[in-house]
């Protein structure tokens, strides 16, 4: 590529690649755009519909993410703390709405849920590994 710009591959299995590419497009300034009117389609698999799915899926999302925000080199610090508690908080409010909301909220749940167990796994060095089995077509 004329820019050196290349999805990476080593994060086949982890996902993120989408999000790394963007970022390092933005960090050279190149432009970007989105297609106001675009059609986009896409089959969700039921079996990603699930709750251990979204928890999974939002576990190595924020693993991922994480990560790549810092180098890799993950560390316990107040910032990381103090997003894991709020997260906690918003936790506990859900499932206190579970009822209320008649489980509308529990597929949220399961991302809150995921979010936090992959900062605490970014922390004690595990990675990502969502797409190492694939589902769906």
């Amino acid at each position: 590529s004329e820019h050196n710009i290349w999805f990476d591959e080593s994060m086949r299995h982890t996902g993120g690649t989408d999000s790394k590419f963007y970022a390092e497009v933005i960090a050279q300034d190149l432009p970007t755009a989105w297609v106001k009117d675009a059609y986009v389609y896409e089959t969700i698999p039921p079996e990603r519909l699930s709750f251990l799915y979204q928890y999974r899926r939002a576990r190595d999302q924020s693993n991922t993410n994480f990560r790549r925000k810092n180098n890799g080199t993950v560390r316990l610090n107040l910032v990381l703390v103090t997003s894991i508690l709020i997260k906690l908080i918003a936790v506990i409010g859900l499932i206190l709405t579970l009822p209320i909301t008649a489980g509308r909220t529990l597929m949220t749940l399961a991302r809150a849920l995921g979010w936090i167990a992959g900062r605490a796994g970014a922390i004690t060095g595990s990675k990502s590994s969502l797409y190492s089995t694939t589902t769906g077509n």
